[in-house]
């Protein structure tokens, strides 16, 4: 998705997204000030796993503050970041429920 957003991914990848703002029936919602990507419609739970899905799903999960970047090797490493980050809270609130439960039992 990053490559689509910056402009660098071929054409028909590019094709398989649109972001909020490009869409002409949204012209008068804050969202269209954006730069999320709309989430199209499926059918399925396979559905969801397409590009066209679960590409601008990803996409609209992260900071805004990444959306900006331009430079690929700098957005890997603020990505990175911003992974460890969610990853390391979840790791501590789950230590953390468990400790409690734990506690709890004794």
């Amino acid at each position: 998705m990053y490559y689509i957003h910056t402009g660098q991914a071929p054409q028909y990848l590019s094709n398989c997204v649109s972001t909020i703002s490009s869409s002409g029936n949204r012209y008068r919602l804050r969202s269209c000030d954006t730069v999320d990507y709309i989430l199209p419609r499926t059918r399925t739970k396979f559905g969801d796993r397409g590009l066209h899905y679960s590409g601008p799903a990803a996409w609209n999960t992260l900071p805004s503050d990444l959306y900006d970047i331009t430079n690929t090797n700098a957005f890997k490493k603020r990505l990175k970041t911003v992974l460890f980050h969610h990853h390391h809270h979840h790791q501590y609130h789950r230590f953390m429920k468990n400790t409690c439960q734990t506690h709890v039992l004794t």
